[in-house]
């Protein structure tokens, strides 16, 4: 390989992840209760945090959404909100799988 087309390659990998890096976060309200989760969503957009629908762990989140999105301006009864950690595909691909 050339020398000028390997520096091109890398210039190229590097913006690309470049561009990676800039995907805004993936957030999630957190809740007390599910009322207050309810009161922000709707029912079937709100799930416990044991990973039931509507277990007791006494912690509820509101759906997923990307900072700056609609959904960031919601959760007047939000206690906080938390970075959603993912593996594979991230976002898109547990939109694609349902969950």
């Amino acid at each position: 390989m050339k020398k000028s087309s390997y520096i091109l390659l890398t210039l190229m990998g590097a913006v690309a992840l470049s561009n990676v890096e800039r995907q805004p976060d993936v957030l999630r309200n957190t809740y007390n209760s599910r009322e207050d989760c309810v009161h922000d969503y709707s029912d079937t957009q709100c799930r416990d945090a044991s990973g039931g629908g509507h277990g007791s762990s006494g912690r509820w989140y509101g759906p997923d959404y990307r900072d700056g999105s609609e959904d960031a301006r919601r959760g007047n009864r939000a206690t906080g909100r938390e970075t959603v950690k993912r593996g594979g595909f991230g976002f898109s691909g547990r939109r694609a799988g349902g969950g």
